[in-house]
């Protein structure tokens, strides 16, 4: 995307990105960039284990929000 393409409005930069079916928005929409994406996508969370040594499960959690949240927070609890 170019720096012009960022000054259009919001529904013109998700018909860019082809989040539009129609005049409804994708779910892939609401994945990105809704605060709460599990209202509309069921099982929109990631489920994190760490193992041990067979299947001792030491830790699990769930990390929720859209998926640029999601993926923040995965990255912060990896390091």
């Amino acid at each position: 995307m170019d720096d012009a393409d960022l000054m259009d409005d919001n529904h013109d930069l998700l018909e860019k990105l082809r989040l539009y079916e129609g005049s409804y928005l994708k779910r892939a929409a609401a994945l990105l960039f809704h605060p709460d994406p599990e209202k509309y996508v069921t099982g929109a969370f990631v489920k994190v284990g760490f193992f041990r040594e067979g299947m001792d499960l030491v830790y699990q959690d769930e990390v929720h929000g859209n998926l640029f949240q999601q993926i923040v927070k995965l990255y912060v609890k990896r390091c």
